[in-house]
């Protein structure tokens, strides 16, 4: 499995598709710092895009959809001088059938939704994910399977066909990861985890690491894959990924035997064997260190939440 894959998979990445819904001037939604990751897809019309921390607003065209990886506070309307009402109290009122922004002429028709994101996952992967994403319709000309997937979701969201809600629920999942793929292809700049998966030398390590994590890697096994000294294997992973190659192998480590612990039936030695650790004794100090409670306490606490 590819990194990508690795950590998208590790997120627990679920989609919410919210509605499609025709808007007449005047109209626009404030949304508030989320705990999801949040999305808009403007399917017809114009309008304007202020974002939290951004002085410029910005112009949002048919075909353009906007990614808040973070769940950044923003606002969406047809004009700046509109006054904008709760994006909460707005959906609920689309989903209940309620009538929202009613007018003469249909101004805009926007798709929206969110993703849920296991927030836990302590990796650079996810902290490295700019405020925003915007794809713009205009420059994906080029990238018909990403404008092959939102008109597919178009279609999906008016079709009423049965299983259509499941259909573009999963179409918004992929669209998720083809956005971070499309934003990782057209960022080459920076010192970051994004920067890091296109660096040849270090995706060698990031490789090994995360296709076998039972290894008993070490800074010097770790150089000689990569083709490069210990010392600069050392230098160009901390800056990129934020953290020593020793460090990160520990962090996969501990995610890896989280997801395993709480979504498998293995007990704490088959899981310390299967990321790499000789002895359970060694697994549990290890676990406890990162997580500050023991493997067991830790599927104790999972039996009380259910």
């Amino acid at each position: 499995m590819d990194i990508l894959s690795d950590l998208i998979n590790a997120l627990r990445l679920k989609s919410v598709v919210y509605f499609k819904h025709h808007f007449c001037s005047p109209w626009g939604m404030d949304s508030q710092k989320s705990n999801f990751a949040q999305f808009h897809m403007l399917v017809r019309g114009r309008c304007m895009l202020k974002m939290e921390g951004k002085p410029m607003p910005i112009t949002l065209y048919s075909g353009d959809m906007v990614l808040f990886p973070h769940g950044t506070p923003h606002q969406i309307m047809d004009d700046l001088k509109t006054e904008c009402h709760s994006g909460q109290q707005v959906v609920d009122k689309i989903i209940n059938g309620e009538s929202v922004f009613e007018g003469d002429e249909v101004n805009s028709t926007l798709i929206c939704g969110h993703y849920e994101l296991d927030k836990s996952l302590d990796h650079p992967f996810y902290q490295s994910l700019p405020e925003m994403i915007h794809l713009k319709s205009a420059e994906l000309i080029n990238s018909n399977d990403l404008k092959t997937i939102i008109t597919m979701i178009i279609q999906e969201t008016q079709s009423g066909k049965l299983g259509s809600s499941t259909v573009s629920t999963k179409l918004a999942e992929v669209l998720f990861i083809k956005a971070i793929r499309h934003f990782l292809e057209s960022n080459t700049k920076g010192n970051s985890f994004l920067i890091a998966l296109k660096d040849q030398k270090i995706q060698e390590v990031l490789n090994a690491i995360h296709n076998s994590p039972e290894e008993n890697w070490s800074l010097n096994s770790l150089s000689r894959k990569a083709g490069i000294s210990r010392t600069l294997l050392a230098t160009k992973f901390r800056e990129m990924v934020g953290e020593t190659p020793m460090k990160y192998l520990f962090k996969w480590r501990m995610m890896l035997a989280k997801n395993l612990l709480q979504n498998s039936n293995q007990t704490s030695l088959e899981v310390a064997s299967q990321i790499g650790y000789q002895s359970e004794t060694a697994f549990n100090r290890a676990f406890k260190a990162h997580f500050d409670l023991t493997p067991h306490k830790f599927k104790k606490s999972l039996k009380t939440e259910n």
